[in-house]
């Protein structure tokens, strides 16, 4: 991504750090929302625009931090090294609904409803903190500065990508579209589905969630190693 100079002189990629900045931002505003009863429909419309930053800032982060990831790997593990950010991902997913599931294991449904929902959202500040102390860490990649160093960065990257890689930018959308439709049937319908429609308790469905997030764990490393 475009270098950023932290004092110090150490080159950061900006747009890590602003993805992981506007995803810190709006998931602890999540958990401030004023409800519906206080603010009317602007509760729901400031709900969907923060889940648009989130949505914008996940796809930047995952994006970038595989670049970085590949880039900074050796030539015959790019796969292993690329696939830690799908673990990462999954590893996050997981911690996530397990954290809803501890909160309706302690609270009451009322309790739940009324405040405890803002609870897993508002977790988000403190680890806000630790991933910024963390991303400012992190340098652009060598293959990336030996890049920058030899010739300007594209003006318009978009549009060169999309010019020259038309077809691969399809399938990779497509892809991920079928990952993320997947994933969500999997880690939302399948709570309500089990919940409300066949009447399971809700703790267990969202634990049965943990687990089916944490199954691929195993098998995406072994899936990226394509020089094992």
């Amino acid at each position: 991504g475009v270098p950023s100079v932290l004092p110090g002189g150490t080159n950061v990629p900006a747009v890590l750090l602003g993805t992981v900045t506007i995803m810190g931002i709006a998931t602890v505003a999540t958990g401030l929302l004023p409800t519906h009863v206080t603010v009317g429909v602007a509760a729901p419309i400031l709900l969907t625009l923060l889940r648009i930053m989130q949505g914008f800032s996940a796809g930047g982060e995952i994006g970038g931090a595989a670049s970085l990831a590949v880039e900074s790997a050796p030539a015959r593990r790019r796969g292993l090294f690329g696939s830690a950010t799908s673990v990462g991902v999954a590893i996050g997913m997981a911690f996530a609904a397990a954290m809803v599931g501890l909160m309706t294991t302690v609270t009451t449904t009322e309790q739940m409803t009324s405040w405890g929902w803002r609870i897993p959202f508002l977790v988000g500040a403190p680890l806000l903190a630790v991933a910024l102390l963390l991303r400012t860490r992190v340098e652009d990649s060598p293959l990336f500065q030996e890049m920058v160093a030899e010739s300007a960065p594209a003006k318009a990257p978009v549009t060169e990508v999309l010019r020259h890689h038309g077809a691969a930018t399809l399938r990779v959308i497509g892809i991920g579209y079928a990952q993320m439709t997947a994933g969500g049937l999997g880690s939302v319908y399948l709570v309500v589905h089990l919940s409300a429609v066949l009447g399971y308790p809700l703790t267990g469905a969202i634990w049965l969630t943990v687990l089916i997030t944490v199954m691929p764990l195993v098998v995406i490393p072994w899936a990226g190693d394509g020089e094992r």
